[in-house]
């Protein structure tokens, strides 16, 4: 597994993209960045599709309320609705990141 990285000016947008080749890889890398996120206390946006949200679910230890969770297969119907929709679920938290997964 590797991750591969990328920032904007001024590190204001954060870009990581998860290779894997496993299902357990691609688990331990989810999960890993949802940990971080919330050990911060950072917003968590999980986007996948419905039946990884289970499965993810599953492995976050009783914190599973403060993720928010979003069907990615209804939501990237129109690929322009994903960055707004994410936009709208951050608006009026006063976190300085956000940690968002989107399959």
């Amino acid at each position: 597994m590797s991750q591969r990285e990328s920032a904007t000016n001024g590190d204001q947008f954060h870009h990581c993209a998860l290779i894997h080749e496993t299902p357990e890889q691609y688990l331990g890398g989810v999960i890993s960045l949802i940990d971080h996120g919330l050990a911060e206390g950072a917003p968590v946006i999980v986007a996948v599709p419905p039946e990884r949200v289970e499965l993810i679910g599953s492995r976050l230890n009783g914190q599973r309320a403060s993720v928010q969770f979003v069907d990615m297969r209804e939501l990237g119907r129109n690929p322009a609705w994903i960055i707004p929709a994410m936009q709208r679920r951050l608006q009026g938290n006063p976190s300085e990141h956000a940690y968002v997964v989107c399959e």
